[in-house]
């Protein structure tokens, strides 16, 4: 399982990209925020898989700062983040798949994930789609794999 490391919610966009490049680089899967919803403070957390983070690592700086934004606004909205920064996957074998919506210049960037029972969201993988009409027919397959194990491993670890 992943090591846990609080991400602070009052870091500068270019220190948050600094950061999770850190986290990438040092193998850490987890990002913690705190949001204050309704002046109640609420936790999102944010965990990805070794398959986001090798992609991730391909993406230039200008992709990789878009994804970072759209990251943030997952871990603030959390479960209500809205179209069109969010929209749900069909033909996914778990109800609640869900996608990323990034556009980067003309690329169409998307990041599949899911919240697990945990309530804690999973980056799964990512691409882009420009040119691609079969991408999700491709993609959704992949992430339905990689959410099965994270649930059969957190059942593993007794964490379910």
């Amino acid at each position: 399982m992943a090591r846990r490391t609080p991400l602070v919610s009052s870091l500068k966009k270019d220190e948050t990209i600094t950061l999770m490049k850190t986290f990438l680089k040092l193998g850490l899967r987890r990002l913690r925020r705190r949001a204050v919803v309704g002046g109640n403070t609420m936790k999102w957390d944010v965990e990805y898989t070794d398959e986001f983070g090798a992609w991730w690592n391909t993406l230039s700086e200008n992709e990789q700062e878009d994804v970072v934004a759209h990251v943030g606004l997952l871990e603030e909205k959390g479960t209500q983040l809205p179209f069109p920064y969010s929209t749900g996957i069909e033909g996914s074998k778990f109800s609640h798949m869900r996608e990323l919506r990034i556009q980067s210049k003309t690329n169409p960037i998307r990041v599949l994930y899911a919240f697990d029972p945990r309530r804690t969201a999973i980056l799964l993988i990512g691409g882009n789609k420009r040119g691609d009409k079969r991408w999700y027919e491709k993609y959704v397959p992949i992430a339905d794999k990689l959410y099965a194990d994270h649930l059969a491993e957190l059942k593993k670890e007794r964490l379910l």
